[in-house]
């Protein structure tokens, strides 16, 4: 008996925290083809690129595109946009284009739209390769375990430079006298600490931290990963 195929069954876009159903095989198809061709446009903040929405402000996001191009349509626009799909990545909205007109009609409406949180930030588009990366940093943190908020507030409070709303904890892991951490964190932040020496402040006393890759507690700068 031959197997069934499975072209017609439709893929999901499942990159990053959000999940966008492609309607088909080619879903993932176009966004790399889109992506060779600089057409995937990347939705941010203008003022802090390293902003992640949530699911809701994403979903927000695209609802207000698709009633901007819903409008250019009921209005006779000589530009209606098309694009192969759209959807979260790592915070992001990612948007997949059909031609450079449509790159340039997301452009321009995107800078046009309101920021929902009312504190006037603006937002931009940019590609894929302009999105901050974020470096991991390993971290011993005595005591008890504690909340990431609080430790994060701790930290912010004592050491104003490190901008701790930028920094996304990929592990942690509780041992006996405390914490071992593993942390992505913007450039602002790594340039304060390296002036720190990688030993930010902390209650009474100042953390050893480290890039990862290394056997710690010397701080070295050598063998830093990106994501």
């Amino acid at each position: 008996r031959r197997a069934r195929p499975s072209h017609g069954r439709p893929k999901k876009f499942t990159k990053g925290s959000h999940t966008q159903e492609t309607g088909g095989s080619t879903g993932h198809l176009s966004y790399r083809l889109a992506l060779d061709d600089e057409l995937v446009g990347v939705v941010v903040l203008r003022d802090n690129l390293m902003q992640q929405f949530t699911e809701a402000e994403i979903q927000g996001l695209r609802n207000d595109l698709i009633a901007e191009l819903r409008e250019a349509v009921k209005k006779g626009s000589s530009v209606v946009p098309r694009f192969h799909q759209s959807g979260g990545i790592q915070g992001r909205l990612h948007v997949s284009c059909a031609d450079q007109a449509s790159y340039e009609w997301l452009t321009r409406t995107v800078t046009s739209l309101i920021n929902s949180n009312g504190d006037n930030a603006s937002y931009a588009v940019i590609s894929p390769s302009e999105i901050p990366k974020l470096t991991r940093l390993e971290m011993w943190v005595p005591g008890k375990l504690v909340s990431d908020q609080e430790l994060l507030s701790l930290l912010r409070a004592q050491n104003p430079d490190l901008i701790v709303d930028r920094w996304k904890r990929y592990h942690v892991k509780e041992g006996d006298k405390g914490q071992y951490y593993i942390w992505g964190i913007d450039p602002d932040s790594l340039k304060a600490l390296e002036a720190l020496v990688f030993k930010p402040y902390s209650e009474f006393s100042r953390l050893t931290t480290w890039l990862a890759g290394r056997h710690s507690k010397q701080g070295r700068q050598s063998g830093a990963e990106s994501d």
